[in-house]
């Protein structure tokens, strides 16, 4: 089994290095986009599963790019490795940058360049589901600052998730996650959304999250504001934990039956209590969004939740981060039409910033 894998491996290799020599002599030119697959294949002598893998290593190491809805393009015409952050152990670093995969012995995981760890990486997470950076110290003898890099840069071509430590195995919008896992992604982005969300408060005001940890980040900001007055309403066990010590807050809380997934109260007891009330600012989170189909979550009683306050509310915001664009889940929590804003993060694409505001609905980007 090990010696099959060798081979595979050495095969993807080799297909790697034929196709730097193509770019390296030209053939394949800067902005050129590369042949058909199967073309490609033809031409190299592989399958077509041996020029994916090498494609998609060839796109780690940036001499390949992808563009949306046309295909793969060379990036730069001559084969060279991205850069890495600048550390304590650089002669070593510099030395590695500049050696072929093909003159230097793989003795062990300390010796490998920069695109082979990465791949490596990907294989732990595929095993493990979740690493840490203190895995990647432990098994690659590298710096902190360089495994961070590596997750950083894995985060970017859309193979993982970063999280607080670490990173994730890539997230299936239709699966439950606990709220203790979702709240170590994305944190930056959702402290920022939190931010931009709260200016949006007056004194006096009414407002209302469902439950989330983008919803909890605007809950923690509000701890910091100098207002007298303000009434919250949520189903939501943590936001009530983080607003439940402020006398200025008038807190009211859903019945019903406490999830513990999302540390939320669902039901028909939370929606009754939600029948007779109104509120100033609603504030929504999604486990996805898609523009057309609308907001959408694998909880099906949270969804009713959500549903009942976009009713009560003069206002809907949306808080998302944008990893939930493009994305669907099983059930519907909120229309499109029903929104008035979303405050999102700089990462989202312009066409769904476009079809938003298409839509008249008021983007915030942070």
């Amino acid at each position: 089994m090990f010696k099959t894998v060798e081979r595979n491996l050495s095969l993807t290799d080799r297909t790697e290095r034929q196709i730097e020599q193509l770019i390296a002599d030209q053939k394949l030119r800067f902005g050129e986009r590369l042949p058909p697959q199967q073309a490609l294949a033809k031409r190299l002598g592989v399958s077509r599963t041996v020029i994916r893998e090498a494609v998609r290593f060839l796109m780690a190491k940036g001499l390949l790019e992808a563009r949306k809805g046309s295909g793969i393009y060379v990036r730069r015409a001559e084969p060279r490795l991205p850069a890495q952050p600048k550390e304590d152990d650089g002669p070593l670093e510099d030395k590695l940058k500049t050696e072929s995969t093909a003159s230097r012995p793989r003795t062990g995981t300390g010796n490998l360049l920069p695109e082979e760890r990465r791949r490596r990486i990907l294989d732990m997470l595929h095993q493990n589901e979740r690493i840490t950076v203190s895995d990647l110290l432990q098994r690659f003898g590298v710096s902190r600052v360089t495994a961070r890099a590596d997750l950083d840069y894995l985060a970017g071509q859309g193979a993982l998730v970063r999280s607080h430590g670490g990173a994730l195995k890539n997230m299936d919008p239709r699966s439950d996650y606990p709220l203790q896992l979702k709240q170590t992604l994305h944190h930056a982005e959702k402290v920022r959304i939190a931010a931009a969300a709260v200016k949006l408060l007056n004194d006096g005001d009414t407002i209302a999250f469902d439950s989330g940890t983008t919803t909890c980040e605007i809950a923690k900001q509000i701890t910091r504001l100098n207002l007298s007055s303000l009434t919250v309403i949520t189903n939501a066990l943590n936001i009530a934990n983080e607003l439940s010590g402020l006398p200025w807050v008038s807190l009211i809380m859903t019945g019903g039956i406490l999830r513990h997934k999302s540390g939320s109260f669902n039901g028909p007891h939370a929606l009754e209590t939600l029948r007779d009330l109104n509120v100033d600012h609603l504030f929504l989170g999604a486990d996805a969004f898609d523009v057309e189909a609308g907001l959408t979550t694998p909880d099906i009683l949270g969804a009713q939740v959500a549903l009942r306050m976009i009713e009560l509310a003069q206002q809907v915001t949306v808080v998302v981060d944008a990893s939930k664009f493009g994305r669907h889940s099983l059930t519907l929590s909120g229309k499109t039409e029903d929104i008035d804003r979303v405050i999102t993060d700089s990462r989202v694409s312009a066409v769904h910033v476009d079809l938003l505001r298409q839509r008249n609905v008021e983007v915030i980007i942070v």
